[in-house]
């Protein structure tokens, strides 16, 4: 699995280190859909991640960035749904 070890120690936290979550949200209501979230470990960004909707409001596209060991990773995740807005495919693409 990609970044296992860094998420291994990022999730392993002693007495003196923080983990702090937020995320970015855009429309009101039953139509609120979160855009972007971001994960910090002592106060440096090691995850952060975007997401685009189609018109169904599915997720069709999620973007993640982590950092491990100094060296950013770009993960593309592409979702593909039905008419009944199951999903039919998964594509992915990874950067270094």
């Amino acid at each position: 699995m990609i970044g296992l070890s860094c998420a291994h120690r990022i999730l392993s936290t002693g007495q003196a280190d923080t983990a702090q979550y937020s995320y970015q949200t855009e429309g009101t209501g039953e139509s609120e859909k979160i855009t972007s979230d971001t994960v910090k470990y002592n106060g440096t960004q090691v995850l952060s991640a975007s997401y685009t909707y189609d018109d169904k409001d599915n997720i069709t596209n999620k973007l993640y960035a982590y950092k491990c060991d100094g060296d950013e990773t770009t993960v593309d995740l592409i979702n593909q749904y039905d008419d009944e807005d199951r999903i039919t495919a998964i594509g992915y693409d990874s950067y270094h």
